[in-house]
């Protein structure tokens, strides 16, 4: 694909009238009257984009001249409609163009110190060389062939306007795109001006923020009822959350700490990673106790201990660690925002096990302890309150029921 093509050019130049008409019906660009006298009948500006320069090439061309007499209104009211202009741009013309788009391209680079040239310093017959280097892409001064390009809209930026934009931007209130169009231009608002409050950015990240906190306390409840499901107790299931939930700020803290300031959106998937692996360290920890109190019916809570938890803290080790040399391999990546996920993730697997074993080791310790008593504490497992009813039976009943 090549956006010089004539067909490309007129649907980019459709698509621009119709960003422009949403522009000016929700009055979010900068207007001038198309009449300066008379100041009757303002329109948006023209974007500043491929079309538009192909349209004052045109006019270029056919006044041979760049400067004093080229009809400013171009910028407001194109002198040819999207139809005049594809039956203009000929294959003469647009091999013309190329020609000289490539030779500003060339100026611009070699300008910079970015590309050395051999022969005589390429002449850019437009007004400004600085112009093209939104027209093109990197690939333009090798192939000849652009295939990405950018539109630049005068359209506000104050909070009010950016609020509407977003809005229209994320309903698809200016996509339209055409077969010719594919993969060459994509029609979405990405202001290139830092405004006070952040911009599309920071409305991204509320936007993200906003998803994954009601995501988070599903997640939360969901892990939360699986805990009580699988424990039947309360009381382990809020030490559970605790340990995975204090992992998140601590994680961050340290994320910090090893001088990584930016926080991409996706580090925020770290969530529910955090919880489906702190899931897993909370049932094995509880499954290996219970089973050695299962076997241990008549030890005390310190020899279950010495028996279950250094298996559970090994068996806990060798899954953490194997999943953190992942997440820490993902460094390897040339993608920043992957680089930096994979480095946030490695931590808060990192610090979930250090808080199992930290909060859940002491925990079981003191739960197998309150559950050995006589009478036990109904509030901490509900697994007791066949063992209280039928304590008067028998030894062996109450063993079997605390084995439970």
């Amino acid at each position: 694909q090549n956006a010089l093509d004539s067909e490309a050019l007129y649907q980019m130049c459709i698509n621009e009238e119709h960003v422009l008409e949403s522009l000016e019906k929700n009055n979010l660009c900068y207007k001038c009257p198309i009449d300066i006298e008379s100041g009757s009948q303002e329109r948006c500006i023209q974007p500043y984009s491929l079309v538009t320069a192909a349209r004052i090439y045109l006019q270029a061309i056919s006044t041979s001249t760049w400067s004093t007499d080229l009809n400013p209104d171009i910028y407001l009211a194109p002198s040819l409609s999207c139809e005049d202009f594809r039956a203009a741009w000929t294959k003469a013309v647009q091999s013309r163009f190329t020609s000289d788009l490539l030779d500003c391209t060339n100026s611009l680079l070699e300008q910079y110190g970015l590309q050395d040239t051999e022969n005589d310093s390429p002449m850019c017959s437009f007004a400004d060389a600085n112009l093209v280097a939104s027209l093109v892409d990197v690939n333009f001064p090798q192939s000849g062939k652009v295939e990405y390009t950018t539109a630049i809209y005068a359209s506000k930026h104050d909070t009010d306007s950016l609020d509407e934009l977003y809005k229209l931007d994320k309903s698809n209130a200016f996509s339209q795109e055409g077969t010719a169009l594919t993969g060459v231009y994509e029609v979405g608002f990405q202001p290139l001006y830092l405004s006070l409050d952040g911009g599309f950015y920071m409305r991204d990240l509320y936007r993200a923020v906003n998803t994954d906190v009601a995501l988070t306390s599903v997640a939360c409840v969901v892990a939360g009822s699986l805990f009580f499901w699988h424990t039947k107790s309360l009381f382990l299931t809020l030490f559970g959350l605790l340990q995975i939930i204090l992992a998140l700020p601590i994680s961050w803290t340290l994320y910090r700490f090893i001088s990584i300031f930016s926080f991409p959106i996706m580090n925020l998937g770290g969530v529910f990673i955090v919880f489906s692996l702190g899931a897993d360290d909370v049932f094995v920890m509880t499954d290996k106790w219970k089973s050695t109190r299962a076997i241990m019916t008549r030890a005390s809570t310190t020899e279950v201990a010495i028996i279950s938890l250094p298996s559970a803290i090994t068996a806990t080790l060798m899954t953490s660690f194997t999943t953190c040399v992942g997440f820490f391999a993902i460094n390897a990546s040339d993608v920043a925002c992957i680089k930096l996920f994979g480095t946030f993730c490695g931590l808060l697997v990192a610090v979930d096990y250090v808080l199992s074993v930290l909060i859940l080791s002491p925990v079981l310790c003191l739960y197998d302890s309150i559950m050995m008593r006589d009478p036990p504490n109904l509030c901490v497992s509900r697994q007791k309150m066949n063992v209280v009813k039928e304590n008067a039976s028998s030894d062996q009943e109450v063993d079997e029921e605390v084995a439970v």
